[in-house]
């Protein structure tokens, strides 16, 4: 699928429904056609994460906490992990892409291939011969008290939207606790969505 038929959504907004450990939580991601991505999960009553990606920075805010912009492999994890990993050119975006080997994965032919974004995040995708899709992420994430683990995000069920196949599920599995996936599942899909300019913007910045 070419850039310009993904670039005919944006503004995208994404709304999911996340579920964890019996917690119902819930997460809205919005790109715009300058590549400038919000993001807010709400944690019910323990408040809301909010992260800004625009033009290669990010910043992100911790409830009850100021937006703190993000370096490094941290940097990296959250533009590999957001939108931009879907909807944009890979080839602007990473500073590395390997096609490591070509294998099956759930009855499938895939690529595997190893992207690397400028400040060193390293990202390992499967990509689905016939359609380009990405439908499996291992990579490292970093969580709050113990450091980077390596974690797996699996894509699923996806449809067409204006030539282009997006996934309306996602299951992230954490190698820290296997037991615990993470559920999320498209609520509201919203293409050219009437996006307030001002979400885009870091409070304070």
């Amino acid at each position: 699928v070419s850039t310009g038929a993904r670039a005919a959504l944006l503004p995208l907004r994404v709304t999911w429904a996340v579920e964890r450990q019996g917690a119902k939580l819930a997460l809205t991601e919005t790109m715009d056609q300058a590549g400038r991505v919000f993001s807010e999960f709400d944690l019910g009553a323990a408040g809301k994460i909010r992260t800004w990606i625009d033009a290669g920075r990010v910043w992100r805010q911790l409830p009850g906490g100021a937006p703190m912009e993000l370096q490094g492999p941290e940097r990296g994890e959250q533009i590999d992990g957001s939108l931009i990993g879907t909807m944009s050119d890979w080839q602007r975006e990473y500073r590395e892409i390997v096609v490591i080997a070509r294998e099956t994965f759930e009855g499938r032919g895939v690529l595997r291939v190893r992207m690397v974004t400028p400040d060193g995040f390293a990202s390992t995708k499967l990509v689905d011969l016939e359609t380009g899709t990405v439908v499996a992420d291992y990579a490292l994430a970093m969580v709050p008290g113990a450091g980077a683990q390596p974690v797996e995000k699996r894509h699923a069920d996806f449809r067409e939207m204006a030539g282009v196949l997006l996934p309306q599920a996602r299951t992230t599995a954490f190698a820290a606790a296997p037991g615990a996936k993470m559920q999320a599942t498209v609520t509201k899909l919203e293409p050219r969505a009437a996006v307030d300019a001002t979400v885009f913007r870091v409070p304070g910045k």
